[in-house]
């Protein structure tokens, strides 16, 4: 069950695209029965926090936050995202999310320059059939960010493509 993701970003924030060619399990009473995305962001490249995004097909979101370094700190699953925005279609066929995080929500790191890096992970927990499937190998945990992958900011006009050796 491929899916296809896409971010693109500009000095207010990231935007991102999340499509499947299946029909979403939408009808459980909680967001974790559904079928659902997690997007995890750690601004910069000390590893310091994590920002975390959360959404099913029926609008259904959660957000956290945890500080690693200097002094690590609980995770805060009450924490309120400003600004954070998704929009999710589907139908019989396909399940389609649109979704924008604002950089002001990232605790003071300024707006990424063309060709920084961040780390991060994308997260899809699909219910029926069961299948779990990440950008990165975060070895069970997601919140493993010694084992995010990274998100380069690609500057105007460069496109990634397979033939890229980066």
């Amino acid at each position: 069950y491929p899916v296809s993701v896409k971010f693109a970003w500009n000095k207010n924030g990231i935007y991102g695209l999340f499509k499947t060619s299946y029909k979403p399990v939408t009808d459980q009473p909680s967001m974790w029965r559904n079928e659902h995305y997690e997007v995890f962001f750690s601004p910069g490249t000390g590893l310091e926090e994590e920002f975390q995004f959360i959404f099913d097909p029926v609008g259904r979101q959660q957000t956290g936050y945890q500080r690693h370094l200097p002094i690590p700190q609980q995770y805060n699953k009450h924490w309120k995202a400003p600004g954070f925005k998704h929009v999710s279609t589907y139908d019989d066929k396909q399940w389609t999310v649109e979704f924008f995080v604002p950089f002001q929500l990232f605790n003071g790191y300024s707006v990424p320059k063309s060709y920084d890096f961040w780390y991060g992970n994308v997260v899809r927990n699909k219910v029926s059939p069961k299948e779990y499937s990440g950008s990165a190998l975060t070895l069970g945990n997601n919140h493993n960010m010694n084992m995010f992958g990274i998100f380069r900011f690609c500057g105007k006009g460069d496109v990634f493509s397979k033939n890229n050796k980066e």
